[in-house]
């Protein structure tokens, strides 16, 4: 009876750590945003004519103030990630 309590004890002991450690694994950051270098062009609203170091698109577009539109607000240059070796932002 007490070898079935250890070995009860060890079996409940690895599945904690095992849980843990899937729960650890699972949630992991994940390379799943691009980032750039930003330069932005003149008429961005705000910051014109300045740099954004390594930054997503949504972090360009609120730092340059930049909406969709025609004119080129900001252009970008891949520095991780598995998107596109460029990116631009556009202004109304």
């Amino acid at each position: 009876m007490k070898t079935l309590k250890k070995s009860l004890w060890a079996i409940a002991l690895i599945a904690g750590v095992g849980g843990a450690f899937a729960t650890k694994a699972a949630h992991a950051a994940k390379p799943v945003d691009t980032f750039y270098n930003w330069t932005s062009t003149s008429i961005a609203p705000e910051n014109p004519s300045s740099t954004l170091n390594d930054a997503t698109v949504v972090q360009a577009e609120d730092h340059f103030g930049c909406t969709s539109g025609s004119q080129d607000c900001a252009d970008g240059v891949k520095q991780s990630g598995p998107g596109s070796p460029t990116a631009q932002i556009r202004l109304n």
